[in-house]
């Protein structure tokens, strides 16, 4: 866990110098020199760099909840679970459309981590979609194990590369992880190893 965590911490403030570097020259550009026709532009670029750097900050709290916390295993109810995710995922992003398939009164022996794991899975699916409407379905099928379930995500967007994919999987976490869906795919597969179940290819 400690090396994990310190590879993390490496990539993050690799990140964070770059974006701070970002924000900085920019706003000394729009605030000396740029042209009225360019300051749209250069303040978008700002803005956006904010923005990631405040998405990074709030994974990093996530990751820094989940890593170090207790895990006490109990009964979760997957339909309430999921459900109450997407109602949160839905108010966020209201132009997504989000379908699920969940048989009911289906339980799990699991934790709190298993509601982050789900939240990042359907974040992401928006987030990095570079559709106008995306498109996120979440199918539950029981497993011949009664304790697990297999949880199926798929949407229309890019999808995850399998470089970054394998990456995660083999605990090879590349030195900047922020722009992509890298933390969010490692908190994840980190979650489900602890569970005792393992992170299928998003592509299979």
């Amino acid at each position: 866990r400690e090396e994990r965590i310190q590879v993390m911490s490496r990539a993050l403030r690799h990140d964070m110098r770059n974006w701070l570097n970002v924000i900085h020259g920019n706003a000394k550009m729009l605030s000396e020199w740029v042209e009225q026709s360019e300051r749209e532009n250069t303040a978008d670029t700002i803005r956006d760099a904010a923005e990631d750097l405040v998405a990074l900050s709030e994974q990093t709290r996530a990751v820094e909840k989940v890593v170090s916390q207790e895990h006490d295993r109990r009964a979760v109810n997957v339909d309430r679970l999921i459900t109450a995710v997407v109602s949160d995922v839905q108010d966020e992003f209201p132009g997504a459309d989000i379908d699920l398939e969940i048989p009911d009164s289906l339980s799990v022996n699991g934790d709190s981590t298993l509601e982050t794991a789900i939240q990042n899975i359907v974040e992401n699916a928006i987030v990095h979609n570079d559709t106008e409407t995306p498109r996120v379905e979440i199918a539950v099928v029981e497993s011949p194990d009664p304790e697990f379930v297999d949880i199926r995500v798929h949407d229309n967007g890019p999808g995850t590369s399998p470089e970054l994919y394998n990456s995660v999987i083999n605990d090879k976490m590349p030195d900047s992880i922020s722009h992509s869906n890298g933390m969010g795919l490692w908190l994840v597969n980190w979650i489900v190893n602890q569970l005792g179940d393992e992170l299928d290819d998003p592509d299979s």
